[in-house]
């Protein structure tokens, strides 16, 4: 039997990172066969936080409804750590995941004005070049979401030309 406590995150509705990483475990390797693999990853940018602007929980919960609303059924979205979000687009191409970031970040202007928070994003491409793991490809996908906001926040960088396909 399976604890759904597991599976859901409760702040936000969305799957658990636990769940996320058993999904990528299953399907990384159909891209070493060709198909077509995109991972976003969503951060909210740091920045100084006003007495009115509502508290972490919250700004959490309304970047994961925000998120969750907007994806294809064929995707998943997962809160990964306490304020990321990684999003799973499967047969979804490099400027695919470029397009669906954008969007993503254009349908926050809600939130943004609701919460005084902005989001960057992370993106990287995998389609059977390299031999790189999952692991890799996630680390490579932080770091991107870094530059993004290193370079000053709410925008979207794609990872090392080793994930760009």
């Amino acid at each position: 039997m399976h604890d759904p406590d597991r599976l859901i995150d409760a702040a936000t509705g969305l799957s658990t990172e636990w769940h996320f990483d058993i999904v990528l475990d299953f399907i990384f390797p159909l891209a070493h066969r060709g198909v077509t693999l995109t991972l976003v990853l969503f951060g909210i940018d740091e920045g100084a936080r006003g007495s009115d602007d509502p508290p972490p929980k919250e700004v959490i919960s309304d970047l994961g409804s925000a998120i969750g609303g907007v994806i294809r059924s064929s995707d998943l979205v997962a809160r990964y750590g306490d304020d990321l979000f990684m999003c799973l687009l499967p047969v979804c191409n490099l400027q695919g995941g470029l397009v669906f970031a954008d969007r993503i970040r254009d349908s926050l202007e809600d939130f943004t004005a609701r919460t005084g928070a902005t989001v960057s994003a992370g993106v990287a491409s995998h389609r059977g070049e390299g031999e790189g793991t999952r692991q890799e490809m996630v680390q490579a996908l932080k770091a991107a979401l870094m530059e993004a906001r290193n370079a000053g926040g709410n925008r979207v960088e794609i990872c090392q030309d080793a994930w760009n396909v």
